[in-house]
């Protein structure tokens, strides 16, 4: 893991699910909420295999970068089930689910 400042200027602690499930010996999760202002991709890229496990997800990602996101869930074996349009101009929730 490391610390990253982030978009919006502040700290935490970042690491990929596959080594949250190695190092603390966590299950896999099979629910799945991202709301990481702007790194969904590199929050699903670090979930590799493990999104194979996922039964549910909902992403909030801005709209210019939901075609990527749709992508890379479907391509894991999800649905999009439905788009909820958020206050904010540009962002939506994606609701998820494997079928």
């Amino acid at each position: 893991g490391h610390i990253d400042p982030g978009a919006l200027g502040q700290a935490g602690l970042g690491m990929t699910m596959r080594m949250m499930v190695e190092q603390f010996g966590v299950k896999a999760p099979t629910l799945l909420k991202v709301d990481v202002e702007g790194a969904e991709s590199a929050v699903l890229e670090g979930a590799g295999e493990l999104l194979a496990g996922v039964r549910s997800a909902m992403i909030e990602c801005a709209d210019v970068k939901r075609e990527a996101i749709v992508w890379r869930l479907e391509s894991a074996g999800l649905s999009l089930v439905s788009v909820h349009p958020r206050i904010a101009a540009g962002i939506s929730n994606l609701r998820f689910r494997r079928t």
